[in-house]
């Protein structure tokens, strides 16, 4: 059985997401994209993104297996996909594995002292998912993982925090046959915990106070492209993505027992009420042109519309023996509307047939926002409006290639930049490394 594998290391320099290369729409965010994606910003792709893809994986051809493994200097990647039969079953894991700080102290003696200043926490972010092709779609489950946990301890207080979510996300795709092209919707649900806890201990009186400004998200997705079929080595492809994010807070989001100066069995609780969502809409057309056997172009437009708003308020009640008192607190009332329209040009080009080839990308992005609040005068509904207006533009390019070394190996690299920023890049490069073996 011939075997393939096809090595590769890159560098890449990771700047604005979603601008650099092709965005991660909403729930598929776990996917991890291909060398060849980044550098030329979502025009192309090849084997390693189609194998995530609800639409795609039947696009990968292999007669075993199909795996491939990516290192950075901040996480790794992974995958594992086999075909029982007409079913496709794929695994799939990105992240950072964990990270972790301790700074402890001791006193004269060489001890530990507990008394004096501490500073100890951890992060991690794994996100797992599995992708399952049926004759009736292709299904991807997916867990998302992403925690912070600190705590900073002098010799007057001791905060500790706790931050991050938790998601359980769905997706559905299936491609059909719709007038003269293809058409490859996706539908997705998400729903999760987002924690946000910060305990404050004040040594002097014993005081603890517990703020949770934690939410759990409900997002709805639908998306999807149609892709029109080649005509003389022209291909058009037009791209649409819904999400809507839902917030819904958690009961109760701050806390405080025993209350300051009202004894100890006196406790205040304060409760976040409202409602808080975001809406995101984007359109997108892609062009590619093959002039010959060894050069293709291409160039794509899209549009991103986003609208969100957050009307709360914080309901604190005071219990004390025979008695309860209720305030009211009523916050900021913030909507934001945003429009972002990008466009990139795009290349690829075989140098030597089967040896080397050269793509990239470059293009520009516009934005637009303006953002409505009302600031409102505690215990009550009086409140000042303002609202501002602003706007950006943001030049980018990409640069890539591939060099086949060996007919089982190969050498690939992606190099992305913007202006601003930290230096010529804005960003530290990134060095990552990339295995696919095809069985």
């Amino acid at each position: 059985m011939k075997k393939t594998l096809l090595l590769g290391i890159a560098l890449a320099v990771i700047l604005v997401p979603g601008v650099m290369a092709q965005a991660s729409r909403g729930l598929d965010s776990t996917s991890a994209p291909s060398m060849k994606n980044t550098a030329t910003g979502g025009l192309w792709g090849n084997d390693m993104d189609n194998a995530q893809d609800v639409n795609d994986y039947q696009d990968v051809e292999f007669d075993k297996f199909f795996a491939f493994l990516t290192g950075t200097s901040t996480g790794i990647s992974g995958g594992f996909a086999k075909n029982f039969s007409s079913i496709y079953v794929g695994i799939y894991y990105t992240g950072s594995l964990v990270s972790g700080n301790s700074s402890e102290g001791t006193n004269a003696a060489g001890d530990r002292d507990d008394t004096g200043t501490t500073d100890v926490g951890f992060a991690f972010t794994d996100n797992l998912y599995g992708l399952i092709g049926t004759p009736v779609g292709g299904f991807k489950l997916g867990i998302l993982s992403d925690f912070r946990s600190n705590e900073d301890k002098t010799t007057a207080t001791k905060i500790t925090m706790k931050a991050g979510r938790l998601g359980l996300g769905l997706i559905w795709g299936k491609n059909f046959d719709v007038g003269p092209g293809t058409l490859k919707p996706e539908i997705g649900i998400l729903y999760g915990f987002n924690p946000a806890e910060t305990k404050t201990t004040t040594f002097a009186t014993d005081l603890t106070t517990t703020t949770n400004g934690g939410y759990a998200p409900l997002q709805l997705l639908i998306q999807g492209d149609y892709v029109f079929p080649e005509n003389g080595g022209r291909q058009s492809v037009i791209s649409f993505s819904e999400l809507f994010d839902y917030h819904i807070f958690q009961d109760p989001t701050a806390k405080r027992s025993p209350a300051l100066g009202l004894g100890p069995d006196t406790s205040s609780s304060t409760t976040r009420k409202g409602k808080e969502w975001d809406n995101t809409l984007s359109l997108g057309f892609k062009r590619t042109y093959e002039l010959d056997e060894k050069f293709s172009v291409a160039w794509n437009a899209e549009g991103v519309f986003s609208y969100s708003t957050s009307d709360t308020e914080a309901e604190t009640e005071v219990k004390t023996p025979g008695s309860t008192t209720t305030t009211h607190a009523y916050g900021d009332t913030t909507t934001t509307i945003g429009l972002t329209p990008r466009a990139r040009l795009g290349f690829t080009y075989q140098f030597v047939p089967d040896k080397f080839d050269l793509h990239g990308h470059a293009g520009v992005q516009l934005s637009f926002t303006r953002t409505k609040v009302s600031s409102n005068v505690p215990n009550s509904k009086e409140s000042t409006t303002t609202t501002n207006w602003d706007n950006g533009l943001t030049p980018f390019a990409g640069l890539g290639g591939t060099f086949q070394l060996h007919p089982m190996a190969a050498f690939d690299f992606a190099i992305n930049t913007t202006t601003g920023g930290d230096g010529l890049f804005g960003a530290t490069p990134a060095i990552q490394a990339s295995v696919i073996i095809k069985n």
